[in-house]
């Protein structure tokens, strides 16, 4: 997801005493994302206002599967905008906008919007101001048939726009531009979806965008004579370009945040159940001294530098090039929410109508609803004939703030899920009473504290979550990015921790816990039970390897003589007596016991394989066996099994163990000697050998010397008689 950097992101400048709004934290924008969509199966009113009677209605559930088939209409392209309305420059000195300044009658574009202005009796419109760095709009179609019969291009296809104003300071210069994010619909079967994104230059009435201004997936392109960016969302993205069955549920969001370079920057996003796809993220190269964080504004004290409004809109309106359609027929659902620092939340002042962009619908009544048993807040929109104008506001909801000590949560609201950060959330709510569950986000199986509330129309309830406290779970002796897990009885699994400290909240009570680690190779020190009483708790976690023993057991070496072992994973160990331990975690090892000077181990290689039991090992060691003796010539060639020897002056020594060997030896002019010996272990073997004079028949003769001798029996005796065993001494392993 996204990181914005820190600002006051949401600054809420409205008469306080009407619009009542809560106080919102100086707070970097998070990157948490919503959990999902939550729908209710509670009833559904309408939001009452004075003198009016809203129908009830009901509202689908869950996301539809979208398939992966591919449409059959031509991709919209750069060359059919979704086109702003000819700027305009009101006269008015009112210290507010006038909604209905360029739309006063359908067709225009309907659904829901933020002014930034909310009605006050019959004395007109109180204006109010903030900034946000994210809008989140939520579109649930349940059924939606719309046709343009006057005009061939347009058909039965049309838009879902979310249309916001991106305003920023560079060097000190004020910059607008108008933000798209358009959903591209074809309402008749085969139903199907594209997302697209424009972007405008609002900064002035003459103002344009340019290739050397912005970079995104996009390009730049003319409508008119005026230069407009556009990106369209690459087909192979998950859920792009796709068709789909009615009920469909779709959002869209725009984000704003400085980027690596320095650079303002929007984020694009859809998530139409296969969730949040960033399709495009275009950059205003130009801003590199950017004096004030980027944020997406409502305002209803002025119009932006173009001469439209800085306001927010989820709405409905033709496919594009300043087009209109009309609502056949249709049960749908929009909401359009704000980032206000801790969570997203509903607009607290709506309109039925927006009025930036030149698409518009007819047919269409926009009418507020929201749900008894969540609060949830939407516009519903079926077909029919309507004036234009507000279909709530602050005086129709209610505004709950909770405040706790959860660095992120989630909130049910009659199980509408509301994550949030940072201690505290914000909800739009509609009338009525209804069920409080917390959870924290580490454990969202958990809750931790639960409460009921009432809100009222025109009211603000602040509530503090309290009653439970922090445990702080620290662990110490995994390696890294070790995964490890915290049960706790009667709770849910934390889930794999990768980080050395895991954090929940409980009530009151005592609890039993234990900890587990996704490496076999290592244990916790403890399982345990910790009690909470009024404060917070911290619990330590040592983790250690387990290891086994592996044991060698040494025979035929003498007492006192020092034997080695060394291999893989940086073993070394050593010993005099007949033992060495070695202690080892579950694996496979490579290990090689030492021959040394005047032993040798039988087998000196060993694969060990340690899997969660001790091993023992039998070392069997033997001394050495010698092959020694005089040739004669002495500059004879002598052979054991293939290898030849070195001589000195015609003598020769040979260190070896027991076996097989075959002996030759050969000189020019002699006939070769051949000998097969069988030694065992610590045999030495004495052998002269005399070559005999070659006759050139090629037959092998061989003559013994006078003084062949074997001994059996201790080396160093055999060295001392033999007087040659220290010439030439070798080992073979």
């Amino acid at each position: 997801m996204w990181n914005l950097n820190p600002k006051n992101i949401l600054i809420l400048a409205i008469i306080a005493a009407l619009i009542m709004f809560p106080a919102l934290d100086s707070f970097p924008y998070s990157s948490t994302n919503t959990s999902g969509i939550h729908t209710s199966d509670h009833g559904v009113t309408g939001i009452v206002k004075s003198n009016s009677d809203f129908h009830y209605k009901g509202i689908s559930n869950g996301i539809s599967p979208t398939s992966q088939t591919k449409k059959i209409h031509k991709t919209n392209s750069g060359e059919t905008p979704f086109v702003p309305v000819k700027n305009f420059r009101a006269s008015d000195t009112n210290l507010s906008v006038n909604p209905q300044q360029l739309y006063s009658s359908e067709p225009a574009p309907m659904g829901i919007a933020d002014y930034g202005l909310s009605t006050s009796g019959l004395s007109g419109y109180n204006s109010y101001s903030y900034s946000t760095p994210s809008f989140l709009g939520k579109v649930n179609i349940t059924s939606l048939n719309t046709d343009n019969k006057s005009s061939s291009s347009v058909g039965t296809e049309m838009s879902f726009q979310m249309n916001v104003n991106l305003e920023f300071y560079n060097s000190g210069t004020e910059y607008d531009y108008w933000i798209q994010n358009v959903a591209f619909v074809q309402t008749s079967s085969p139903q199907s979806i594209e997302f697209i994104d424009n972007v405008w230059n609002f900064s002035s009435q003459g103002a344009e965008m340019h290739n050397s201004t912005i970079a995104g997936n996009g390009t730049v392109s003319k409508s008119g004579n005026t230069g407009y960016y556009y990106a369209i969302a690459n087909n192979t993205l998950p859920g792009n370009d796709v068709n789909f069955v009615y009920p469909e549920e779709f959002q869209l969001k725009v984000v704003s945040e400085i980027n690596a370079q320095g650079n303002p920057e929007v984020l694009f996003e859809y998530n139409d159940g296969h969730g949040w796809i960033t399709y495009d993220n275009p950059s205003f190269i130009f801003a590199g001294s950017v004096t004030s964080d980027p944020g997406f504004t409502v305002n209803g004290s002025s119009y932006n530098p173009f001469g439209t409004y800085y306001d927010a809109e989820l709405i409905m309106g033709g496919p594009g090039g300043g087009s209109n359609t009309k609502d056949v027929s249709s049960n749908l659902s929009l909401k359009l929410q704000y980032w206000n620092g801790h969570n997203y939340q509903m607009i607290s002042n709506a309109f039925n109508h927006g009025s930036d962009t030149a698409e518009g619908i007819s047919n269409v009544i926009s009418s507020p609803q929201y749900l008894t048993g969540t609060g949830s807040i939407y516009a519903s929109d079926t077909p029919g004939n309507t004036s234009l104008g507000e279909i709530y506001n602050y005086t129709d909801v209610g505004i709950l703030n909770l405040s706790t000590v959860l660095k992120s949560g989630i909130l049910s609201v009659g199980g509408d899920m509301h994550d949030f950060v940072n201690c505290s959330l914000n909800l739009t709510l509609g009338p009525g009473n209804y069920s409080l569950i917390l959870y924290n986000s580490t454990n969202p199986g958990l809750p931790v504290w639960k409460s009921t509330v009432k809100i009222s129309a025109g009211s603000y309830t602040s509530m503090n979550a309290n009653g439970f406290y922090r445990v702080t779970f620290s662990e110490t002796g995994l390696p890294s990015g070790a995964g490890w897990f915290v049960n706790i009885t009667g709770g849910s699994s934390s889930g794999k921790i990768t980080s050395d400290v895991y954090t929940i909240y409980l009530k009151n009570g005592t609890y039993y816990y234990n900890v587990s680690t996704t490496l076999k190779t290592y244990m916790p020190s403890y399982s345990g039970t910790f009690k909470l009483a009024g404060g917070n708790a911290n619990q330590s976690i040592s983790f250690m390897e387990v290891k086994y023993t592996v044991v060698f057991q040494e025979a035929g070496l003498p007492d006192g003589t020092q034997w080695y072992i060394n291999g893989t994973s940086n073993i070394s160990a050593s010993s005099t007596v007949g033992n060495i331990t070695l202690s080892l975690t579950n694996g496979t090892y490579e290990l090689e016991v030492s021959n040394l000077s005047s032993y040798y181990a039988f087998h000196n290689q060993y694969n060990v394989t340690v899997s969660g039991s001790n091993l023992t090992e039998k070392v069997l060691y033997y001394p050495y066996s010698h092959i020694y003796g005089m040739l004669n010539p002495q500059n004879a060639v002598i052979k054991i099994n293939g290898r030849e020897i070195s001589t000195l002056n015609g003598r020769y020594s040979e260190t070896v163990t027991n076996g097989t060997y075959s002996v030759v030896v050969s000189s020019p002019g002699y006939s070769i000697f051949y000998r097969n010996l069988t030694i065992k272990a610590g045999t030495n073997i004495s052998l002269n050998i005399i070559l005999n004079r070659s006759t050139g028949s090629g037959s092998s003769t061989h003559k013994y010397g006078a003084n062949d001798t074997y001994f059996i029996g201790s080396l160093v005796a055999v060295l001392a008689i033999a007087g040659i065993a220290s010439v030439y001494s070798r080992r073979r392993h």
